[in-house]
Parts: structure tokens; sequence; C-alpha cells
């Protein structure tokens, strides 16, 4: 999937929930708090700001389902050993 099918794809989906709610854009928009043109654009698979779908999905109600979209990855058993307990902060640069 490439970025485009995966904008149209994300925008689909955001577009079946409010849909399921029988919400229309503006009233997305309003309670989001952003334009109707932004809601439009992320509908239509054009793109939106990151900051706009977390607004989107919360006026939907479906923010929760971002851990099932973007799980936070678990500590591999060797970086846990690496680190001694503590937490990693950095990448390693790589040679």
């Amino acid at each position: 999937m490439n970025t485009e099918q995966a904008l149209h794809e994300i925008g689909e989906r955001v577009k079946r929930h409010r849909l399921n709610r029988n919400l229309s854009q503006k009233e997305v928009a309003e309670r989001a708090g952003i334009g109707l043109a932004s809601v439009a654009r992320l509908e239509d698979g054009k793109g939106s700001t990151l900051a706009n779908l977390i607004r989107v999905l919360t006026a939907l109600d479906v923010l929760d389902s971002l851990d099932a979209f973007l799980p936070l990855p678990p500590i591999s058993p060797i970086q846990l050993a690496k680190l001694h307990g503590r937490e990693r902060r950095r990448a390693t640069k790589k040679s």
C-alpha cells in the first residue's frame, strides 16, 4: 500500500464511522473544533494533519481504537538485558 492508498483508506474508514453515527461533516467539524474543509479533505484522502485526525477520531469516539492500529511495541529480551532495567532513550548510530 502506498501513501495515497493509505490516505484514501483512512479517509474511507473515518467516513464510515461518521455515517454509522449519523453525523454530518459539519457536525464532526464542530465537535472536533476544526473546519469543514479539513474534515472533507481527510475523508477524501487528500491529507490532513495528525492533530486534525486525532481531533476527528476523538469527535467520533474512536480514538481508543488507536491501540489496535498502532500498539505499543514490547522491548525485546536482548534490549532488556542490555539496558539492565534502564529505559532506552536514544537510537545507536549506524556505522
